[in-house]
């Protein structure tokens, strides 16, 4: 599905990056279409936007303003 089933919320922008990072290397020989998108600062979402990302990972802060800037 072209729909967020995971969110993943990590207390710092280094750990969010991380783990972006191991979960897109694990699932590249598994499942190649799978998407994730990194809500951590300078990661910017147009209000309106709908997000195709089945995973998406974030500090609590920026997760936050996605929601309310939807």
């Amino acid at each position: 599905l072209k729909c967020p089933q995971a969110i993943v919320i990590e207390p710092a922008f280094e750990l969010a990056s991380q783990t972006a990072t191991v979960i897109t290397r694990i699932a590249s020989n598994t499942y190649p279409e799978l998407t994730v998108r990194v809500g951590v600062n300078g990661e910017r979402y147009e209000r309106g936007e709908m997000i195709t990302d089945q995973i998406i990972i974030g500090t609590p802060g920026m997760l936050q303003d996605w929601i309310i800037t939807a």
